[in-house]
């Protein structure tokens, strides 16, 4: 696989280079808590955030979230979770989907058997196959020194023009949003001085 590992000393260099703002003010920056629409490649070169742990920068944003649309070019089953490879035509990443557990709660069992019925169908994880394109939203973490997106929402792509939006969306994105450095308000720098 094309995937990057951590080179530390590089990306201590990144990260020196940021600019960060203080922690307490992160939340004043919008990119932060949303999930960033990034290029593949822009997520397998951020910068760790060594200094806070399970942050990654771009630009000066920290970043924890990212949302990714690629097409499946590897699986791996296992039983608490299947690890998709996905592939933007950039770089390829590894994104983990959890198992949901099936209904076992005995508070549950009480309901009518269709209702269980139901429950358990809902339960069951949606599985991709190779070449599917998909859409990938969810955290990003580093598991065994690689980069891997934790799944909070993903579901197939059917229309084949949706990858042509994402396409023309994204430098858009970068030129009027991510490329723009975090600085704080005035008042809030002002505030800061006193």
């Amino acid at each position: 696989m094309a995937e990057a590992g951590i080179n530390n000393d590089e990306e201590m260099k990144d990260v020196e280079d940021c600019n960060y703002q203080p922690q307490k003010y992160w939340g004043l920056d919008y990119h932060f808590r949303s999930c960033l629409k990034l290029y593949i490649c822009e997520i397998l070169q951020a910068p760790y955030n060594t200094p806070y742990k399970g942050l990654f920068a771009y630009k000066n944003h920290p970043f924890q979230k990212v949302d990714i649309m690629g097409v499946v070019v590897g699986i791996d089953e296992r039983t608490r979770c299947y690890t998709y490879n996905v592939d933007d035509g950039t770089g390829v990443i590894t994104c983990a989907i959890w198992n949901n557990l099936p209904v076992d709660n005995y508070s549950l069992r009480r309901l009518p058997g269709i209702l269980i019925k139901k429950l358990d169908d809902i339960c069951k994880p949606t599985l991709y196959e190779l070449g599917d394109m998909i859409h990938v939203c969810g955290k990003l973490k580093m598991f065994r020194n690689m980069r891997e997106i934790v799944s909070s929402y993903h579901n197939k792509i059917l229309d084949p023009s949706t990858e042509l939006h994402r396409i023309k969306e994204l430098p858009h994105l970068h030129q009027q949003f991510y490329n723009e450095s975090f600085t704080l308000p005035k008042t809030i720098q002002d505030q800061d001085k006193t």
